[in-house]
């Protein structure tokens, strides 16, 4: 049987980390709703977020950011959804 708890903390973990590198470029506002859908265990909805904000902000994303959500979406397996096909084609994926 799959740890879920342990792939669960992982997935928080990373997107945690994900979120730190963002610090200066998110207001608190958008940094609380991050962390909201975090606390709720919402981890596909903090993921989408997350990925709208860095669409919203930087003209061009760094390739090792692009990788993480894209390693993230994978894992969560939502490289299927809106968000994460937006993604792609922002990042010229």
């Amino acid at each position: 049987m799959p740890d879920y708890a342990a792939h669960y903390a992982q997935t928080e973990q990373q997107i945690k980390e994900l979120l730190g590198t963002m610090i200066h470029s998110v207001t608190g506002a958008e940094l609380g709703e991050v962390n909201e859908f975090l606390t709720a265990r919402e981890y596909g909805l903090a993921l989408e977020t997350i990925a709208r904000l860095l669409m919203d902000r930087h003209g061009l994303i760094q390739p090792d950011i692009v990788k993480r959500v894209d390693s993230l979406a994978e894992s969560m397996h939502l490289t299927d959804a809106d968000f994460a096909r937006e993604f792609r084609i922002h990042a010229g994926r």
